[in-house]
């Protein structure tokens, strides 16, 4: 690996020069081999040291923010499965199956299944995590918001949830100044989206884990309906909460979010049809 990425580091920094000269002459190879320098190095993964995990144009505190969340995420996700005291098979196996599900690739699975192991550690320092989390994040909400959601579904994944579980969620959220009946409303859904994987539920069912999607009650009209639906969509949208600072390899489950809202508000308005 460490020689493929110096055949690709010499290409590109030979091919920054070369258009360099071409360009502008003898002075093009200074500028393309200064171009070649300061673009290197910034496209590492998720968990790379502090300035490499960015492109071309971001800023060290993006690059940053991204790394915290994507560590700290996992921390936590390794930290909630030793809730009752011990990790089983059967929860590594779910770690695993999300990690995949996010797009990791083999190096990044290794680094993340790193940090979920130092998450179940007696040591971990759970305030500690969460506040480093809450000052990279501190303008931006959305990343909050998807991180606690990035958690409930590990923590939902194998279509349960202990108290002991759901304890680790409450401090999460407190410490994050995440409102605690909105996770409740969060997980009722997760846990009905993970049940509906079985077998077809029966309409009225469907039907409640729509409303529970869009965070609205079943009497609310269909106006009500498109502005939160709307709101969902914009609070998970992949291109913003990009340029917010989520971790590409976050995308995905974002993609899957907007997925699900548009399939309750689908159904909700089916449902409204029909009733007249």
């Amino acid at each position: 690996m460490q020689f493929l990425g110096c055949v690709s580091a010499l290409f590109w920094g030979a091919s920054c020069m070369m258009i360099g000269a071409w360009l502008f002459g003898g002075w093009g190879i200074i500028l393309g081999a200064a171009v070649a320098v300061l673009t290197m190095g910034r496209t590492r993964g998720m968990f790379g040291p502090a300035g490499a995990n960015g492109m071309w144009g971001d800023s060290d505190e993006l690059i940053q923010r991204r790394q915290v969340f994507s560590r700290i995420v996992f921390l936590m996700g390794g930290h909630i499965a030793q809730a009752d005291g011990r990790v089983t098979e059967q929860e590594i196996r779910c770690a695993e199956e999300v990690m995949e599900e996010f797009g990791l690739n083999p190096e990044q699975r290794g680094h993340a299944m790193h940090f979920f192991n130092l998450g179940t550690r007696p040591g971990f320092d759970l305030g500690g995590s969460l506040q480093e989390l809450t000052h990279a994040c501190r303008s931006e909400p959305s990343l909050i918001l998807t991180f606690v959601e990035i958690q409930i579904a590990m923590a939902c994944a194998d279509g349960e949830l202990s108290p002991s579980e759901e304890q680790i969620l409450h401090a999460c959220c407190h410490a994050l100044g995440f409102s605690e009946s909105r996770m409740r409303t969060i997980i009722d859904q997760f846990l009905g989206h993970a049940r509906r994987a079985g077998p077809e539920p029966d309409a009225g069912k469907n039907l409640d884990w729509a409303y529970g999607a869009l965070e609205i009650e079943p009497s609310a009209s269909m106006e009500e309906v498109q502005r939160a639906y709307a709101r969902k969509m914009k609070d998970f949208h992949p291109d913003k909460l990009a340029s917010k600072g989520l971790p590409k390899e976050f995308m995905e489950f974002a993609t899957e979010r907007t997925k699900q809202f548009t399939k309750a508000y689908q159904t909700i308005k089916k449902a409204k049809k029909a009733a007249g």
